[in-house]
């Protein structure tokens, strides 16, 4: 089973505040659930997002 990272997880792996990525999140910039209150991305989503966004600044 994969592992869910929280808000902070990945504010941590972005270098962004946590307010950022909550509203990254909710735009749909990050592709993550919200659970209750919280969001929440699997790691292997995660880790797609990151490959997907470096392969289009590459493109640029």
């Amino acid at each position: 089973m994969n592992k869910l990272l929280c808000v902070a997880d990945i504010a941590k792996a972005l270098g962004a505040s946590e307010q950022t990525v909550c509203r990254m999140m909710a735009r749909g910039d990050i592709p993550a659930v919200k659970i209750g209150r919280r969001w929440y991305i699997s790691e292997a989503r995660f880790d797609e997002f990151l490959e997907v966004g470096s392969n289009d600044n590459n493109r640029r």
